[in-house]
């Protein structure tokens, strides 16, 4: 899945991109009024990229350049994964305390380790994954110093 950004501010170390949000679509949202994505105050939806990874031909990034990013997999499958795996822990820690005849409070502090157990795993997963940055639009802004050649 490719979506359209724009770089927020660049350090020494990372890129910070934001979504682009249509307001014509955000105004037209059920959800219009208490979604993170289109409060600007708010850190969500703010994605932190290493430089190391970004191709050396795109660089140097600029605050305001729109970038075209490239999430290898669909956000539905990361959710699964995300929500997914931490929940499958619970229930197979809760299903093998029952199996096993534990009482309800080791049952319940088994399903605790193994949904312990999956976030870590999640959290591995989340290292793996990385976004790529694909294509720049620069932004070009022409300063007029008043000078004639």
């Amino acid at each position: 899945m490719r979506e359209l950004m724009t770089v927020k501010s660049v350090d020494e170390h990372y890129v910070y991109l934001s979504l682009n949000v249509d307001k014509v679509a955000c105004a037209s949202c059920g959800l219009s009024g208490s979604c993170s994505i289109q409060n600007e105050s708010s850190k969500k939806g703010v994605f932190k990229i290493d430089k190391r990874s970004v191709r050396q031909d795109l660089l140097p990034l600029v605050p305001g350049d729109l970038v075209v990013v490239d999430f290898k997999y669909n956000p539905a499958i990361l959710s699964l994964i995300v929500y997914g795996i931490p929940l499958a822990g619970f229930i197979l820690g809760t299903l093998i305390g029952y199996l096993l005849k534990f009482s309800d409070i080791v049952s319940f502090i088994l399903a605790l380790a193994l949904t312990g157990g999956g976030a870590f795993l999640t959290r591995i997963y989340d290292r793996k994954y990385k976004i790529e940055i694909i294509d720049v639009r620069r932004n070009t802004v022409t300063i007029n110093t008043g000078q004639l050649s």
